[in-house]
């Protein structure tokens, strides 16, 4: 029940992993285990999956940020943060393994995820077209037949959806604005699975955000004659899509920003060869800011790509 820090010097890997298991088992709490790179904490991830079982850990891990916006994203590290997220909401105590950069990434405020989450319930009356503008909102795309995660489809008086946080696509079946029953469904044969009496549908973007209009409008008082690339992105904000690559406008989604740590009240963080996280850390904000140096429209926005990792 104290506040210290402790350095421990000449261990290997190994010792680290079983450092940061044996903590989880004595404290039953969350025990954030940091690497340098997405390298190092891949590999913490699946030394420490065989040590404490794969239920017992997450992964919470970003692409590099100039990798993020020259090339496109894997929909994989994005599904892993948000299961992280979505056990963190649920309080479920785990060994969580991140590294430098995505401690650094300044996320919504968790109140705006927690928010966002749907529940649906048999016999319960709902808001359609609330409910489908908030799919919308939470990074899910309206498509004519759900088939895989992140993808929800409307046909009369039935909704299909395929959250992130569910094995099988979801059939909500409606008596005009109330929930005659759920079930899941075989995405092949179209065939019901199973019934069910409730459902939760976490949000698929760590960006959540209604009328992109306003946000764009902020973001052109800043830079009123973008160039391409920043129509691009605008474009982006206005249909929901490549929000990894529009992350660094968070500042015009909200006026208060949390990092990954402010998500977790309590917690053990271990910071894995700190000075190689330091290194790591110098050498990240240099290749930014090299990569920004002649952006000239870019050093009038108020974009954030890392927040400062010694505070």
């Amino acid at each position: 029940n104290q506040n210290y820090d402790l350095l421990v010097n000449n261990t290997t890997s190994n010792h680290n992993y079983l450092l940061a298991y044996l903590t989880f088992l004595k404290t039953h709490d969350y025990v954030i285990y940091v690497a340098s790179n997405v390298y190092k904490a891949t590999a913490a991830y699946e030394a420490l999956c065989s040590l404490a079982g794969f239920e017992n850990v997450n992964f919470y891990v970003v692409d590099e940020v100039i990798a993020s916006e020259l090339l496109a994203v894997s929909n994989e590290f994005k599904y892993e943060r948000i299961y992280t997220i979505n056990s963190i909401l649920k309080n479920e105590k785990k060994i969580i393994i991140t590294h430098v950069n995505a401690l650094t990434r300044a996320l919504l405020p968790k109140n705006i995820i927690k928010s966002n989450i749907i529940y649906l319930k048999e016999k319960d009356s709902i808001n359609v077209e609330k409910t489908i503008e908030t799919l919308i909102e939470s990074g899910y795309r309206k498509v004519p037949i759900t088939s895989s995660v992140g993808e929800f489809s409307v046909r009369g008086g039935i909704i299909d959806v395929f959250p992130i946080n569910a094995n099988f696509p979801y059939r909500v079946d409606l008596f005009d604005n109330d929930i005659d029953f759920i079930k899941t469904f075989d995405v092949v044969t179209q065939k019901t699975i199973e019934r069910i009496k409730e459902i939760e549908i976490f949000p698929i973007n760590e960006l959540i955000y209604q009328n992109p209009e306003a946000i764009i409008a902020k973001i052109k008082a800043d830079c009123p004659n973008p160039s391409a690339p920043i129509i691009n992105d605008l474009d982006d904000i206005k249909n929901y899509n490549n929000l990894e690559r529009v992350h660094k406008y968070i500042n015009y989604f909200t006026d208060k920003t949390e990092s990954f740590l402010d998500y977790l009240d309590s917690k053990i963080v271990m910071y894995e060869e700190v000075k190689r996280i330091e290194e790591f850390y110098q050498k990240t904000v240099l290749e930014l800011h090299s990569f920004l140096e002649n952006k000239e429209e870019y050093k009038r926005l108020n974009l954030s790509y890392l927040t400062d990792y010694y505070n």
